[in-house]
């Protein structure tokens, strides 16, 4: 087929997936009659928000973030970033991120202040006030609350962390060295990104499911408390 109707038939069958993700009656009344009709409408308004897709970054090149909330946890992160910036001198910029639309996870001005009397260069991003894409409206009101506790934030936080390339790493995840150098490492500028694996392996019943090799034999399960990624390339 010609390119144009190449297109128009590509187009046509990821409208349909599209609606089916979405759902008709979550679309603007302009565009849920375009579904209806006139195609051409549709395709400018999807267009327009793909063109509008930009990586939420607000901060510098790179930077260290560390998924945190609660007392136990945030008592964790002191010790990881206070060695991290005193004793490895490490210079990096870092972010303590969390959920704060729930109590127990909140971060108090005084918290804070102790943290910038003995830190430098720190800072906080409450996730529960960071914008989300639309299609993330499950979010909202959050099911459940205990998803939203501690580390299990970190896909939040790589999703609105103020650095294009970002370390995530947990609150009990101690550095013994500066990680700077690695966000030059080839493996990183080839791939943008990089995993460690998990110190344990145990089996996953979905890949036996599936017919797949889960990683037993290689120990290729990676371990989710350090992960080094480029949000604007992985965007």
């Amino acid at each position: 087929p010609s390119p144009q109707k190449d297109f128009k038939k590509r187009f046509s069958y990821y409208l349909q997936l599209y609606r089916a993700a979405i759902g008709i009656r979550d679309l603007p009344e302009r565009v849920d009659r375009a579904f209806l009709g006139d195609q051409h409408v549709v395709q400018e308004w999807l267009l327009k928000r793909i063109s509008a897709s930009k990586v939420p970054s607000s901060g510098g090149k790179r930077g260290v973030v560390v998924p945190a909330g609660g007392v136990d946890q945030l008592a964790n992160a002191f010790i990881n970033v206070y060695v991290l910036r005193n004793h490895l001198k490490c210079t990096l910029p870092v972010t303590i991120t969390y959920w704060g639309a729930l109590d127990r996870e909140a971060i108090d001005p005084d918290t804070v202040d102790f943290f910038n009397s003995h830190i430098t260069d720190v800072t906080f991003l409450d996730l529960s006030q960071a914008a989300y894409p639309g299609h993330q409206r499950w979010l909202f009101p959050p099911i459940p609350d205990s998803s939203y506790v501690g580390f299990k934030v970190k896909v939040f936080a790589l999703y609105a962390a103020p650095y294009k390339e970002v370390l995530i790493i947990d609150s009990d995840s101690m550095p013994v060295m500066d990680p700077t150098p690695l966000f030059d490492l080839s493996s990183f500028r080839r791939h943008g990104n990089v995993f460690w694996p998990d110190r344990w392996c145990t089996p996953i019943k979905l890949f036996e499911k599936l017919g797949m090799d889960d990683g037993q034999g290689t120990r290729l399960q990676a371990e989710s408390g350090q992960f080094l990624f480029d949000r604007e390339r992985h965007f």
